[in-house]
């Protein structure tokens, strides 16, 4: 509706289904609080949304004037209640689903409107939800202070212009003080409970694309194992952890991603054994043999096994092209002979670390000249005066 003109079709009443006796009531700027979503950059976005009334009496029985107060309380609708949202085409909702990408109920406050960025962010990869509501809340603060600042430096200015030099009650009832509360009200950002919501609600909405991205994903040529009993440890305090919750098992790809992972009583070759079976049955499922036979190298922490024969190692004869026993990776190979060199009083550690910055650390002077020449020499750049 533009001044009194109609324009485009009015919202339909989600409880008669029909838009026939629709009227638009006003927005929710006439009102003294806006709903508004919370964001990554502007803490809060004010959601401006035009209020709907049906006026059918037979939409909802037992309302005998459809003009009383109690009636529109029964009848009024924003776009934003969750049963209007739906009601709308799809290209509607994704034209303004950033500000209404999904709401939070804590049971406290009914619901809280997120954007997809303030959903990313939470969802980064983020542990400590304390930390992130002080990082948004020293957000917040510094743009209230730079809210501040202009809106005096505004004032000043049309107290220059405009009241000649008198203070009036007249000019304070068009320039009050900047409302702090207010601004915290309508702007503050989250607080470490509701980031928590948000985080399980949008971790609700993408975990089965994640896990049907972790179990379509192939090794490639070589097969990583390890396991961390950190993580495991910070969930036995926990009600709902089951009491064989002692180590996390992870497989890893060529490229060091996540193929797989188990929680299991005990870090032992036989629970590998189960998850590599499983991973081979993946990747004959979803690459076929060519990708069960490109699996060529095995790395893990306790290498061959001590095995007398390593060809009897259980890796060669679950992977077909697999000709030796796991090898140990970089990281778990350097520390074993680290600590046999007992540090710098032993004999050999000396040719030890040589030998270590000679295979892992390569600096190549000649490069790092050249790049430089060429910087130097460049005259489009005029480093040089």
């Amino acid at each position: 509706m533009y001044g009194m003109t109609k324009k485009g079709v009015l919202t339909k009443c989600v409880y008669c289904d029909s838009n026939e006796h629709i009227k638009m009531d006003g927005f929710t700027a006439h009102k003294d609080t806006m709903r508004s979503a919370a964001d990554v950059e502007a803490d809060r976005v004010l959601i401006n949304s035009p209020i709907y009334a049906c006026h059918n009496q037979q939409c909802c029985g037992g309302v005998e004037n459809p003009d009383s107060s109690d009636y529109l309380s029964k009848h009024t609708f924003r776009i934003y209640v969750k049963e209007v949202w739906e009601a709308y085409p799809q290209s509607v909702r994704d034209r303004y689903k950033a500000f209404l990408h999904t709401s939070i109920t804590d049971g406290s406050n009914n619901q809280m409107f997120v954007t997809e960025e303030f959903c990313a962010d939470v969802l980064s990869d983020r542990t400590l939800f304390s930390r992130l509501e002080v990082e948004y809340e020293e957000k917040h603060r510094r743009r209230k202070r730079r809210a501040m600042e202009s809106y005096n430096e505004f004032v000043k200015l049309q107290f220059k212009n405009n009241s000649h030099g008198v203070l009036s009650d007249e000019f304070y009832s068009l320039w009050p003080k900047f409302g702090s509360e207010r601004f915290d009200r309508d702007f503050s950002p989250p607080k470490e409970g509701k980031i928590k919501s948000v985080f399980k609600k949008g971790y609700g909405l993408i975990e089965h694309h994640l896990y049907r991205d972790l179990f379509n994903r192939l090794p490639g040529r070589i097969v990583k194992w390890d396991g961390t009993f950190q993580f495991a440890m910070k969930t036995n305090d926990d009600a709902e952890s089951e009491e064989e919750t002692k180590v996390l098992l992870i497989l890893y790809g060529e490229f060091g991603h996540i193929i797989s992972f188990a929680i299991a009583t005990s870090e032992n070759s036989t629970n590998y054994q189960r998850m590599q079976y499983f991973l081979r049955e993946r990747c004959a499922r979803v690459g076929g043999q060519e990708a069960v036979d490109a699996v060529k190298v095995g790395y893990s922490d306790v290498c061959c096994e001590e095995l007398t024969n390593t060809l009897d190692h259980w890796h060669i004869k679950l992977w077909p092209g697999v000709t030796m026993a796991p090898r140990k990776d970089m990281f778990h190979a350097e520390s074993l002979i680290t600590r046999q060199t007992r540090g710098a009083a032993h004999e050999l550690h000396s040719p030890f670390v040589q030998a270590i910055k000679a295979t892992c650390l390569k600096f190549e002077q000649k490069s790092q000249l050249q790049i430089a020449e060429k910087y130097i020499n460049d005259k489009k750049l005029n480093l040089i005066p």
